[in-house]
């Protein structure tokens, strides 16, 4: 076992030490347990940002699933999004020793220090090419390739030793699957390339920008595209009321347009991945996560939504059997429609309640987790889909982004438009 695989079992351990001491402590006082997922998130976050690679990413998609997490964990593992501290250009030269030719190299006849961003596979410099252009030069941390399948397994035994949720072996280690195939695409910077230009390629939406390549630049780990100037999340935070709904419309719009009708997403909602602009456009940044949806995975969720919206229980399990959530022949049940029944109160309903949908009241994530506390036990009869992990990620990311922004957003006419999808 490798000292990676050494510190994430130790920190498993450690969750469940806390754990069993939590018990003889009074387990059951809410108190002792915000203090133990308090220390076990903070304990985490120090180990996933120093060893970044694989397993800081999996910090970053466990800290998305807010709704399933305890509020304390989760608070620690989401300053990953944004804590990332950067490594000396000194350190990546040999990167681009080994990706470009010396006439290549010379082309970029500035790169400015420090990182402009730092992040789990690796880091962006803002450069300038010879014809004076400016660019975004991504550049791969070498040894995160190699660690992949390390990380992926070691995190598997950590969640497993942790218990944090309702996810059983042979579900986890589909999920693992899943997430370690999207982790090798996302190490080769040639792969991210061909995903931007798909996006390009597939938006017709005015009010969302993307950076463009520089192929000649672009390796399996050097990434080079134009520098596209944008203000982050907490400087749109400030903007009026207006302002902000303007972009929280155009957001919801295109990650439904990448599920529904692209059939390829951008899945990778880190709040860094997005720039804002005052006139209400969007600039989309980092396209190494982004997963192909197959038409008939598209159709079965339209086909969910559309049951769901119109209280049909009976279809809501059908479409779960269909992607494989429920095993083939389970009955639906009176605990079955009491989730449903309930996730629709807490849920749907208020997203249409009125023409707009204000992202800005938590009150439907407070219900979420409620509904999640109600019905721990009977989650576990459900299975994760592989296919859809990364769909639910982005849509997970694009509620708090939403949330962030406080955007008040007409999600009623843009939930039936896709339910009417599903009824076709």
């Amino acid at each position: 076992m490798s000292g990676r695989s050494r510190r994430l079992l130790w920190a498993g351990a450690r969750t469940v030490g806390r754990s069993l001491g939590a018990s003889v402590r009074a387990w059951r006082d809410p108190e002792a347990r915000n203090r133990f997922w308090a220390a076990t998130g903070e304990d985490w976050f120090a180990m996933l940002s120093e060893m970044k690679g694989a397993a800081m990413k999996l910090g970053q998609l466990a800290s998305q699933y807010d709704d399933l997490l305890p509020r304390e964990l989760a608070d620690a593992l989401r300053r990953l999004q944004r804590t990332a501290p950067p490594r000396p250009l000194a350190d990546l030269e040999a990167v681009m020793a080994e990706a470009w030719t010396p006439a290549q190299r010379a082309r970029l006849v500035a790169i400015e220090e420090p990182a402009a961003a730092a992040a789990s596979i690796g880091q962006v410099h803002r450069a300038r090419l010879d014809d004076g252009r400016l660019v975004a030069l991504k550049l791969r941390y070498p040894e995160v390739r190699t660690a992949i399948d390390e990380d992926v397994a070691a995190l598997g035994r950590l969640f497993r030793m942790a218990r944090i949720a309702p996810v059983d072996g042979r579900a986890l280690d589909a999920v693992l699957a899943e997430i370690r195939t999207r982790f090798v695409e996302e190490t080769d910077y040639r792969h991210e390339r061909a995903s931007l230009e798909r996006l390009r390629v597939g938006c017709r939406y005015p009010f969302i920008r993307m950076p463009e390549s520089i192929p000649d630049l672009c390796t399996e780990s050097t990434l080079v595209t134009t520098w596209e100037a944008a203000d982050d999340l907490e400087t749109a935070r400030g903007w009026s009321q207006a302002e902000r709904d303007r972009l929280g419309d155009h957001l919801a719009r295109w990650v439904v347009a990448q599920v529904f009708d692209i059939g390829f997403v951008h899945a990778d909602p880190h709040p860094g991945n997005f720039g804002f602009h005052r006139d209400g456009t969007i600039t989309v940044y980092d396209f190494g996560c982004a997963v192909a949806v197959r038409a008939e995975a598209r159709r079965h969720m339209a086909a969910g939504l559309a049951a769901g919206l119109d209280g049909d229980w009976a279809g809501v399990h059908h479409v779960l059997q269909a992607v494989g959530a429920v095993p083939a022949g389970r009955a639906l049940a009176a605990a079955d429609e009491a989730l449903f029944r309930d996730v629709h109160a807490a849920v749907t309903a208020p997203l249409l309640a009125g023409p707009t949908f204000d992202f800005g009241d938590g009150a439907i994530i407070d219900a979420a987790r409620a509904v999640g506390r109600r019905h721990f036990r009977s989650a576990f009869s459900y299975r994760p889909v592989p296919e859809l992990v990364f769909v639910s990620r982005t849509l997970s990311g694009m509620y708090w982004l939403e949330r962030s922004l406080g955007a008040r957003v007409r999600m009623r006419a843009l939930l039936h438009a896709v339910a009417r999808k599903g009824a076709c």
